[in-house]
């Protein structure tokens, strides 16, 4: 009677383990910045999709809106500049004063917040986007996201005064000195 073997022995085990290892070592420590890149793009397309979604509400209504950051989109307040820490705020602005009133005025999209690692700056433009009726934006708008606070795997995002967005794509712009 003939033995046949059914499975694998150990030592096909450890070496295709040691295998693996070996792979994993290799491949591993490439995936952070991987991760990174696409934490910055996600953002970006998010962002995106906020500036299209308040100009198409701000043309079909005939309405101003206003994108920008706002300490407490709850409560409401004045825009600020600190795109980092505040959420991102699409709102109708019925006073068109750059300030959301609970009362008057109408959320469109709060954005979640960035990675708390993450930097967010605005490299063109001042601090708020404003859309009129016609789509047109007050002035032209660049925005760079640079994971982890490094200059490395940014992504970043051009608004025009025709309210069309462009993703200006990766380690274009910089958050600054570093």
């Amino acid at each position: 009677m003939k033995y046949v073997q059914q499975g694998v022995t150990l030592l096909e085990v450890i070496i295709a383990v040691a295998i693996l290892g070996i792979v994993s070592a290799i491949a591993l420590p490439n995936l952070g910045p991987m991760l990174e890149s696409d934490r910055a793009d996600s953002f970006i397309d998010e962002f995106s999709r906020t500036v299209k979604y308040a100009r198409a509400k701000a043309t079909t209504a005939d309405e101003f809106v206003v994108i920008c950051p706002i300490a407490d989109p709850d409560t409401g307040g004045a825009c600020t500049a600190d795109w980092k820490n505040n959420p991102i705020v699409a709102f109708v602005d019925k006073g068109e004063d750059l300030n959301l009133s609970s009362s008057n005025d109408q959320i469109i999209r709060i954005m979640s917040l960035p990675s708390s690692s993450d930097n967010v700056s605005q490299d063109t433009g001042n601090t708020a986007i404003t859309i009129d009726g016609q789509g047109r934006v007050n002035q032209e708008h660049q925005f760079v996201i640079c994971p982890n606070g490094k200059n490395d795997n940014t992504s970043a995002l051009q608004v025009s005064l025709s309210g069309n967005t462009w993703k200006l794509g990766r380690n274009v712009l910089t958050c600054g000195t570093v």
